[in-house]
């Protein structure tokens, strides 16, 4: 009776897709289920390469008694560059997707530079080395 009833309301058209769906609903379900699984991976990878991107910056720019600023870092990653190598080799997978976007695209240097802006990495530098300063001179 469900049945007769949602098909009625579906139409002719929708009553042709909803027996395709359901002639094939595992087929279209693992393909749903494997593109969420590919774009979680993917955003994985983004942040393993955001973090791999900061520590590598962290480890040439550290100041262990001053705050830098967000300007003056990205001052400095315009003059001495930004080690994409190192987000590159943050993991195996070979592809990569931002926080909001639908779409995974292959990790490469140019990928990352879209997705990492110089004066993000700046910014993100600057609040995570703030805490750690704050922490140092209190630990004195």
């Amino acid at each position: 009776m469900v049945d007769v009833f949602v098909r009625s309301l579906l139409g002719p058209w929708g009553a042709r897709l909803l027996d395709a769906y359901l002639a094939n609903s595992l087929w279209i379900n693992g393909l749903i289920l494997l593109y969420f699984a590919v774009l979680v991976i993917s955003r994985w990878n983004y942040r393993r390469a955001l973090t791999a991107i900061l520590v590598a910056i962290e480890d040439r720019y550290s100041q262990p008694n001053g705050r830098q600023t967000a300007r003056e870092m990205k001052s400095r990653l315009a003059q001495d560059g930004i080690p994409w190598e190192k987000g590159l080799q943050a993991g195996a997978w070979p592809l990569i997707a931002g926080p909001r976007t639908l779409l995974p695209r292959p990790k490469s240097a140019r990928a990352l530079q879209q997705l990492f802006p110089a004066d993000v990495l700046a910014a993100l530098y600057a609040e995570q080395v703030a805490p750690v300063a704050a922490r140092h001179k209190q630990a004195k």
